[in-house]
């Protein structure tokens, strides 16, 4: 069904939170090895889709997943390392869900990766996509700092040239606030030298006289 673009209508059926029932259930003593297998394989799918990954992490999925990486059985590990690799896909959100899930340093992760075939893959893409999720989130939180930084630096400069140069400032800012061109006052602002400079350009030519 979600295959088949059915994936709304699981979640509008509570089809989600019975899934992840049955992935614990398996973890249980009385759980088969079908079973766990079946509801990983549709969580893995579900996940890649935005409205289905967010009710997976609401009915408490996600730690369902991680416990899964560490059953006996090695399709059900590769399912559930899939699952959490496409949750991985919807944001820093869900990949910080699935470390607080794997112990806060995604221990059964990477446990996994050292097993081999295709549990071992599974468990590197998701890995993969949690990590680059971690460093957009970085990068995204740096561009502001970054910004707020030069804005300051520039605003120091123009203050260091003098009272000339605030009041320029101050007029560019105006003309900006209130919908102005101040591409025009830019202009004729810097046209007319700022009055600290204009008295020593005065100075100097009285000295040359």
């Amino acid at each position: 069904l979600a295959e088949n673009g059915a994936s709304s209508k699981i979640v509008e059926a509570g089809g989600i939170g019975k899934l992840v029932d049955l992935a614990r259930f398996f973890l249980t003593p009385d759980g088969c090895d079908d079973l766990g297998w079946s509801a990983a394989t549709a969580l893995s799918k579900l996940a890649r889709f935005p409205g289905p990954a967010e009710a997976i992490k609401q009915a408490g999925g996600i730690g369902a997943l991680v416990a899964l990486l560490s059953c006996k059985y090695a399709k059900e590990r590769e399912c559930a390392a899939m699952a959490l690799g496409n949750l991985a896909d919807h944001g820093l959100a869900y990949c910080t869900a699935i470390k607080e899930a794997d112990g806060g340093s995604f221990a059964s992760l990477k446990k996994l990766t050292g097993t081999g075939g295709d549990k071992a893959t599974a468990a590197m893409d998701a890995l993969g996509k949690i990590e680059a999720a971690e460093q957009a989130a970085e990068a995204a939180a740096a561009e502001p700092a970054a910004a707020e930084v030069a804005a300051t630096a520039e605003a120091e400069a123009i203050a260091a040239e003098g009272p000339g140069w605030l009041a320029h400032l101050r007029r560019l800012w105006g003309a900006a606030a209130s919908g102005g061109d101040w591409r025009g006052s830019a202009s004729s602002a810097t046209s007319a030298e700022p009055p600290n400079k204009r008295a020593k350009t005065a100075g100097s030519g009285d000295g040359d006289g």
